[in-house]
C-alpha cells in the first residue's frame, strides 16, 4: 500500500511567481544601486569563480543551480565531510550505512544499489578525475579551493552516472609564493585531528605543494558485551601535487593522493520491538553487539593535467587512475547473540582519459568539444556468517537449518565506456546566450557473480556462478537560454537529459536474479533560474523551480517477510521542487545565509513483487530543507572576535522504496543549531576557534532496516511487530581549533 505524506501542492504558477518576483526585485533594487552614492566602506559579497561547464566563469553567470563552499567557508562551517555538505545544500541528502556503502541524493535521485560496477546518480569529481564507488564518497575534505554542487542531471558535460547531479571538489593548487599552514584540533570523545599544508617556489617554472589531514577520536558510542568504544577515528590522508608552466599558455600539474583508514567498531543499534530471548539496551551511545567491527580502507589515485593555450582554443587533457582496496565488518543483526556478521571487502582499480577543445576570446559563439574513456575493474567480496536464534522467527522457520552457516557473494565486473561531447553557446544578443548541447555514451560491463557455502538464507539454490555481458549506449542533450537582464540579473532556462548505466544485481536468491541486468536510468529535466545581486552585491539571491521525469529509475529494497534484499526499476518518477539560495553581507562585519528546499518526488508507477508502490516516495527525498547562517565579526587592534551560528533542519526522509516508517519519526534533522567563537590576530598569523556542534544533541536516525526476522519471535513477527537496525547521528560535540599560518593570507 502506499505511503502518503503531508504535502502543499505545488504548482507552476506557484513557481513563476518565485522567479518572477525575484527577478523583479533584482531589476529593482540594481537600479536603486545604481542611483545611490557609493560606499567603499561596504566590502559586499565576493565573486566566486567555478568550473561548473569545464571552463572558468563567474558563478552568478553560470545558466544552472550550483551551491558552492569555497574555502573561506569550508573552514567557516567547519565542514569535513559529505555529511557536513549535504546538511548546508538545497535538495541533497546522504545515507550512510558505513564507510564503505555510502550514497549521495539529489532532487529525488539516489541509489543505495552497492553492486560491482554499479553506479551512483550522482557523479563525484575529484580535480576533474571521476571517482566511482559508493566508497569514494567518504573522503577527507582538507586543504581544498572549493566544493561545486551542481544540481540536476549533467548528462553533456559530465557524462554518464550524473542523473541527480555532480559534484566537482577543487583541490588548492601549488603557488609560486611561499606559504604554510599548520592545524590541530582538540575535542570530546578524544578528538585530537591535524592538519598541514606547505607550497612554494621550485624552480624558475616549477611549484609544488604538500599536504596531509589526520583524523584521531576514540570514538562515542560503547559496545556493552566488548566493553569497546565504536565509530573510533584513525585515518591518514596525504597529497602532493608538481607544478610545471614552462611557457606561457602551458600549464601541467602532476597529483598523487593516498588515505588509510584503519577505523575500529561500527555501531549498530536497534530499535522498535526487541527480541525477548536476549536483552537488549536501546540507546544511541551504547550498543550490544558480539561483533565490535571496524575498516581497513586504502584509497589512492594520480592524475595528470595538461592545459595548452593554442591561441585558437585551450586544448585540455585529464588522465585519472584510481584505486580502492577496502574491507570492513559489521554487526548484521544489532543484538549480543550471534545473529549476522558480515564481512565486505572491495578491490577497485578505474583509468579515466578525457581530452577536450573549448574556444577562447570573446566571439559571440562559444564551443567545447571533447572525448571520454573510462576503464574501470572492480571486485566485491561478501561474507555472511549466520546463527540464527532458535527462537527467532528466521530460526523456527528454517528448523536449525541456519545455526552456524556462511555464506560467500562474490562478483566481478570490467566496465568500459566511450563518449564523444559537445556543447555551443551563442550571444544572439549582448544580453541573450543560447545553447545547445549533447553527448554520446556507449558502455559494456561484463564479468561474473556467484555464491558459495552453505545454502538456505541468501540463495535458493546450491552454490553457482554465473557470467555475463550486457552494453548501452545514450544520448543525452542539452537546451538552454539566459538574458541578462541587467548586469546584476540573470534569467536562465534549461531542458537536459542524464544517463545511469545499467548492471547486475549483488543481491538475489538464483541464478536468474544475478545474470538478468537491471536497465539504465534516464532523467529528463526542464528548469527556471535566476542569480541576482542587490544593493551593491550586498545581497545575493539565487533561485530555482524544476521538473524531473525519471524513466526506470534503479532501486534497491528490502523485503520486510524474508530479510532479502531486491533490485529493480521503477516504471516512472518524477519530482518538483524550488531552491533558494541567499547570501546577505550588509556591512563588513555581518554575514548571513538561508537556503531552502522544497521536493515533491514520487513514483509514479511502481509495482514490484505484486505489490503496487506507486505513490510512495523515492528513498532520501526530504520534502522540506531549511539551512541559515549567521555570522559577525568584532574588530579590535590585535585582532578580530567572530561569532558564529548555524540552524539546520531536514524534514523526514525514508530510507527504502517500501516506505517504512522508522518509530518516532526519527529520520529528520529536526532544529540541528551548530555555533563557534574566533579570534583571528591582526596579522592572520594565528587563529583560535571554540565551536560545538549539534548544541542541542538532537538524535537523528542515519540509516534504518528492518530485521525483525531475525530478531523477533515467531507471534510477535507475524503479529506485525517490527526490529529496525539503525545507525545515529553523531551527539554533541565540542572542541578548538588553533590554526598557524606563515606566507600568503
Amino acid at each position: 500500500m502506499a505511503t502518503v505524506r503531508s504535502r502543499f501542492e505545488f504548482k507552476a504558477s506557484d513557481g513563476a511567481s518565485v522567479l518572477a518576483a525575484t527577478a523583479a526585485l533584482g531589476i529593482a533594487c540594481s537600479g536603486a544601486a545604481l542611483a545611490q552614492d557609493a560606499d567603499t566602506s561596504i566590502v559586499g559579497i565576493q565573486e566566486i569563480v567555478v568550473t561548473a561547464q569545464k571552463f572558468q566563469q563567474d558563478l552568478q553567470k553560470v545558466p544552472i543551480a550550483v551551491s558552492v563552499f569555497d574555502t573561506d567557508e569550508l573552514l567557516r562551517a567547519r565542514i569535513a565531510t559529505f555529511e557536513d555538505i549535504a546538511l548546508r545544500s538545497p535538495a541533497f541528502s546522504f545515507f550512510k550505512l558505513n564507510k564503505t556503502q555510502v550514497t549521495p541524493a539529489l532532487r529525488g535521485a539516489s541509489s543505495i544499489i552497492d553492486a560491482a560496477g554499479a553506479d551512483q546518480p550522482v557523479a563525484i569529481f575529484l580535480d576533474e578525475v571521476f571517482l566511482g564507488s559508493t566508497g569514494d564518497f567518504e573522503l577527507d575534505f582538507f586543504d581544498l579551493e572549493r566544493i561545486e554542487i551542481l544540481r540536476g542531471p549533467q548528462g553533456t558535460v559530465f557524462g554518464r552516472n550524473s542523473t541527480g547531479g555532480a559534484i566537482n571538489i577543487v583541490t588548492t593548487p601549488p603557488s609560486d609564493e611561499f606559504s604554510a599552514v599548520a592545524q590541530a584540533t582538540v575535542g570530546n570523545f578524544g578528538r585530537f585531528d591535524a592538519k598541514g599544508s606547505l607550497t612554494g617556489p621550485l624552480g624558475e617554472t616549477v611549484s609544488g605543494r604538500l599536504a596531509f589531514s589526520s583524523r584521531q577520536s576514540d570514538g562515542w558510542v560503547r559496545n556493552v558485551v566488548s566493553g569497546r568504544k565504536l565509530e573510533e577515528d584513525d585515518q591518514l590522508a596525504l597529497r602532493g601535487q608538481l607544478r610545471v608552466q614552462p611557457h606561457e599558455g602551458l600549464d601541467v600539474i602532476l597529483a598523487g593522493d593516498w588515505l588509510q583508514d584503519d577505523s575500529f567498531g561500527q555501531q549498530r543499534d536497534l530499535i522498535g520491538a526487541t527480541p525477548g530471548f536476549t536483552v537488549v539496551t536501546p540507546g544511541r551511545e551504547k550498543n550490544d553487539l558480539d561483533t565490535d567491527g571496524g575498516y581497513d580502507r586504502t584509497i589512492s589515485g594520480g592524475s595528470l593535467r595538461v592545459k595548452w593555450d593554442a591561441g585558437g582554443g585551450t586544448l585540455t587533457s585529464v588522465t585519472g587512475y584510481r584505486l580502492n582496496d577496502s574491507s570492513m565488518t559489521q554487526d548484521g543483526d544489532g543484538t549480543p547473540v550471534p545473529g549476522i556478521v558480515l564481512e565486505r571487502a572491495w578491490d577497485i582499480s578505474t583509468f579515466t582519459q578525457e581530452l577536450r577543445w573549448n574556444s577562447s576570446g570573446d566571439s559571440r559563439l562559444q564551443w567545447l568539444a571533447g572525448v571520454y574513456f573510462f576503464d574501470q575493474s572492480a571486485s566485491r567480496v561478501e561474507n555472511y556468517g549466520i546463527d540464527a536464534d532458535p527462537a527467532s522467527f528466521i530460526g523456527t522457520l528454517a528448523g536449525g537449518a541456519l545455526n552456524n552457516t556462511r555464506n560467500r557473494i562474490f562478483q566481478d565486473v570490467d566496465t568500459t565506456s566511450y563518449a564523444a561531447f559537445g556543447q555551443l553557446t551563442y550571444a544572439a544578443t549582448d544580453r541573450l546566450n543560447l545553447t545547445l548541447g549533447g553527448r554520446y555514451t556507449t558502455e559494456e560491463k561484463d564479468g561474473l557473480s556467484g555464491v558459495s557455502g552453505d545454502p538456505g538464507l541468501f540463495q535458493d539454490d546450491q552454490p553457482f556462478t554465473v557470467f555475463y555481458d550486457e552494453s548501452w549506449d545514450a544520448f543525452t542533450p542539452r537546451f538552454g537560454a539566459d538574458f541578462a537582464v541587467t548586469p546584476e540579473a540573470l534569467l536562465y532556462t534549461t531542458v537536459s537529459r542524464g544517463f545511469k548505466s545499467g548492471g547486475f544485481a549483488v543481491e538475489g536468491s538464483n541464478e536468474d536474479a544475478f545474470s538478468t541486468p537491471f536497465d539504465p536510468e534516464f532523467a529528463l529535466s526542464y528548469e527556471v533560474g535566476a542569480k541576482t545581486r542587490w544593493l551593491d552585491d550586498r545581497l545575493q539571491v539565487n533561485t530555482a523551480i524544476y521538473y524531473v521525469d525519471y524513466d526506470d529509475l534503479q532501486v534497491q529494497t528490502i523485503d520486510e517477510d524474508t530479510g532479502r534484499f531486491f533490485v529493480a526499476n521503477v516504471g516512472s518518477a518524477s519530482s518538483t521542487g524550488v531552491e533558494i539560495e541567499l547570501l546577505a553581507q550588509p556591512t563588513p562585519s555581518l554575514r548571513l545565509g538561508l537556503t531552502y528546499a522544497y521536493l515533491d518526488a514520487e513514483f509514479d508507477d511502481f509495482v514490484l513483487a505484486g505489490e503496487d508502490l506507486s505513490g510512495n516516495i523515492p528513498p532520501l527525498s526530504p520534502e522540506t530543507t531549511l539551512n541559515g547562517s549567521a555570522e559577525y565579526t568584532f574588530g579590535f587592534g590585535a585582532g578580530d572576535l567572530t561569532v558564529r551560528a548555524d540552524y539546520l533542519y531536514k524534514s523526514e526522509i525514508f530510507f527504502d522504496a517500501s516506505n517504512f516508517t522508522v518509530p518516532g519519526n526519527l529520520s529528520r534533522f529536526d532544529g540541528v543549531v551548530n555555533a563557534s567563537l574566533g579570534f583571528t590576530t591582526a596579522n592572520q598569523a594565528w587563529e583560535i576557534v571554540v565551536w560545538g556542534r549539534n548544541l542541542t544533541d538532537e538524535e537523528v536516525v542515519l540509516q534504518a532496516t528492518p530485521n525483525g526476522v531475525f530478531n523477533l519471535e515467531v507471534d510477535r513477527f507475524l503479529g506485525g511487530e517490527q526490529s529496525y537496525g539503525v545507525v545515529w547521528n553523531e551527539p554533541r560535540t565540542y572542541g578548538v581549533t588553533v590554526t598557524w599560518r606563515v606566507g600568503q593570507r
